[in-house]
């Protein structure tokens, strides 16, 4: 019987609550590559949009990115480089006696990565 249950679940309410919290979103991404025999450099951007409907919390962020390779012979040598934005507005608490319920700071956040990689190939 309880396999009968679980055939006939129809995850009803948390379909609703992902409609009622979430939104379609939009991600793009571009970038260019440019092979110079042994060197090759590159770069990119790219725009994460939020999945969140009230735009709190939002998890929207952009990238920009660079990079340069070298080889020479059985040995190559990588560096990548990114730089990640990201602005939230991050709720305290809420206190719905207020006229303004949410109560929330603003956080602007960079962060930045750099990736070395060498290799050898034998």
């Amino acid at each position: 019987s309880s396999d009968l249950h679980a055939m006939s679940y129809s995850f009803f309410e948390e379909n609703e609550n992902i409609s009622e919290f979430y939104n379609r979103t939009n991600n793009t991404k571009i970038g260019l590559s440019c092979n110079m025999g042994n060197l090759s450099l590159r770069g990119g951007y790219a725009s994460f949009g939020s999945p969140y409907k009230d735009s709190l919390n939002d998890g929207a962020s952009e990238y920009l990115t660079a990079g340069i390779g070298l080889k020479h012979g059985l040995y190559s040598f990588d560096i990548a480089f990114t730089h990640r934005m990201q602005d939230e507005n991050y709720i305290l608490y809420r206190d719905f006696t207020l006229n303004n319920p949410e109560q929330t700071a603003i956080i602007n956040s960079l962060q930045n990565t750099i990736i070395a990689t060498c290799s050898v190939k034998f």
